[in-house]
């Protein structure tokens, strides 16, 4: 089985309310940004390596990730710090790439293994990468973004190599 836009749309919906307690509706899609470039965006980013070789993105103004990081401990937005909001979208980024690494992983019966998440502010560079998957949802008055890039193997890290490089 591969990964399907249903399959990851029903992933991300899934993580934002179970987790967050947020709703995320379907948009439209459209091509991905080539380069956010904004310290308003910020980016988590896993890669997966094994029976498939790729990434999962996931993106958000700063705003929205403040608000699920205010969800995820507990607290008033105003108390939510920017390293608190990085690790509530590192945590999404994580639970969400891991659902989706396993969807690549009954390919090939060969496990796949997910790296730590990070974030960065701006975005996430892979050269090489083809974009797989590239969807959006709205929450709120946000747009949430979820990319999936697939490494051709050639260039692809191997196990516990170089992770995402970060712009901003």
């Amino acid at each position: 089985m591969t990964a399907t836009e249903t399959d990851i749309a029903d992933i991300v919906q899934t993580v934002t309310t179970a987790f967050f307690g947020v709703e995320a509706a379907v948009l439209p899609s459209i091509p991905p940004p080539q380069h956010t470039g904004t310290s308003e965006m910020l980016v988590g980013c896993v890669t997966v390596d094994g029976a498939w070789r790729g990434a999962v993105t996931v993106s958000c103004p700063r705003r929205l990730a403040t608000r699920i990081a205010a969800v995820m401990f507990g607290c008033d937005e105003t108390k939510v710090t920017p390293e608190c909001s990085r690790d509530a979208l590192c945590e999404m980024t994580n639970v969400v790439g891991g659902n989706i690494k396993s969807l690549f992983a009954s390919v090939a019966d060969e496990a796949c293994h997910l790296s730590l998440p990070i974030a960065s502010e701006g975005g996430v560079s892979f050269p090489g990468a083809r974009v797989v998957h590239h969807l959006r949802f709205n929450v709120g008055a946000d747009t949430l973004r979820v990319t999936v890039l697939e490494v051709p193997t050639s260039r692809a890290p191997a196990a516990g190599g170089a992770p995402c490089e970060s712009y901003s």
